[in-house]
């Protein structure tokens, strides 16, 4: 392999560690959780009346007219606990909105059932959108 080639492989090997890196490390840590398919974890409450009764509107938001939705991901467990909570979709909002939407999913009482794989309960990913509309 002439020195060309040796400098063209690290830096593809470089990319592809940079390029995967973090996901790999996720996939590692969550290996087991997948995409909820048709036996979805169930949650202990239902989830719009939950939210509609416990969302505080931001007041920076409400002032400056600020609406739209936030999707916050997490994942339930084989046990219904919810834990690696982030916001999936909506940061750009911001005025609070991203972090009342986080704080008020995270606040979700209980345990969820969880969803199978099979027979077997399995982690799972799920997506709760928290949709903030003034009247």
């Amino acid at each position: 392999m002439s020195v060309r080639e040796h400098i063209l492989a690290a830096v593809f090997s470089l990319f592809f560690l940079f390029a995967s890196g973090p996901f790999d490390v996720a996939a590692r840590q969550q290996k087991t959780a997948f995409n909820c398919g048709e036996d979805i974890a169930t949650p202990p409450v239902e989830l719009k009346q939950y939210i509609k009764e416990h969302l505080r509107y931001p007041e920076q938001a409400a002032k400056a007219d600020i609406q739209g939705s936030v999707y916050i991901s997490f994942i339930v467990d084989t046990t219904g606990t919810m834990h690696s909570f982030s916001v999936a979709k909506g940061k750009e909002l911001g005025y609070g909105l991203p972090e009342e939407a986080l704080r008020v999913v995270q606040s979700i009482p209980g345990k969820w059932k969880a969803a199978k794989k099979g027979d077997q309960p399995a982690p799972c990913y799920y997506t709760v959108p928290v949709i903030f509309m003034l009247e």
